[in-house]
């Protein structure tokens, strides 16, 4: 079943260097597999830097990585498949093998070098639930 979830981050500190992070209010137990990305109008599309990450992963990855970007954006995310000792996986030995991410966590927004601002990106994120 597809589910879905939101979170918000608002932005604190001086013009094009204000940070701010938003983390989901439910663990999301199951695969990543659509993020739509709404920035706010305002803010600075030459600075404006976002990640999406699991809250608590010592390794955590990057599910989403935007640099210098304010446009709006849907992502379909998915990681590259690797084999026990950390070969990536392909198809032909050209084609990567993806897959959505697995997750079993809380997921946390941050942006970075945008302005001070309410709701400086609003995060949908589509999970599908194991």
């Amino acid at each position: 079943m597809i589910k879905k979830t939101r979170v918000a981050v608002t932005t604190v500190g001086s013009a094009g260097s204000a940070t701010g992070t938003g983390t989901t209010e439910v663990v999301i137990k199951g695969r990543i597999v659509r993020v739509d990305v709404n920035f706010n109008a305002s803010a600075p599309a030459g600075t404006t830097d976002l990640t999406l990450a699991q809250t608590n992963e010592d390794q955590a990855e990057n599910i989403v990585n935007l640099t210098d970007t304010a446009t709006d954006v849907t992502i379909y995310p998915t990681v590259q498949l690797t084999d026990n000792t950390g070969t990536a996986r392909t198809m032909d030995g050209t084609r990567p093998l993806v897959d959505y991410y697995p997750v079993s966590d809380t997921l946390t927004a941050t942006v970075s070098q945008s302005d001070a601002l309410t709701d400086a990106a609003v995060l949908e994120i589509y999970y599908e639930e194991s």
